[in-house]
C-alpha cells in the first residue's frame, strides 16, 4: 500500500501582489500480489493499482480497522472517494 500526490499550482500574474495557491489530493495505491495465494508461481502477477473505494470496498474496510489507515481512508481529499482536492 502506499499514497501517490497529486498536486496543482496557480500562479498569479508577474509583478501580482498574489501568491501562489495550491490544490491537492492523493490517491491510495494497492499492490496485487500473486505469489500471496500461490507460492509455486516463479513468476507471480504483481502490479500496483489505485484502490477504489467501491470495487475494493471490501479491502477498504478491513484495512480501516487500523486507525491510521481508517483516517486515511476517510480523509477528505482521496480523490477516488471524494473527488475533491483540499487547499
Amino acid at each position: 500500500m502506499g499514497l501517490l500526490a497529486e498536486m496543482d499550482f496557480a500562479f498569479p500574474p508577474a509583478y501580482s501582489p498574489a501568491h501562489a495557491e495550491l490544490s491537492w489530493g492523493y490517491h491510495v495505491v494497492w499492490n496485487d500480489n500473486d505469489h500471496v495465494s500461490d507460492k509455486t508461481n516463479k513468476t507471480p502477477l504483481i502490479e500496483a493499482r489505485l484502490l477504489s473505494p467501491t470495487d475494493d470496498e471490501k479491502l477498504v474496510t478491513n484495512l480501516s480497522r487500523d486507525q491510521a489507515l481508517r483516517e486515511l481512508l476517510r480523509g477528505p481529499c482521496w480523490l477516488e472517494a471524494s473527488a475533491t482536492k483540499c487547499r
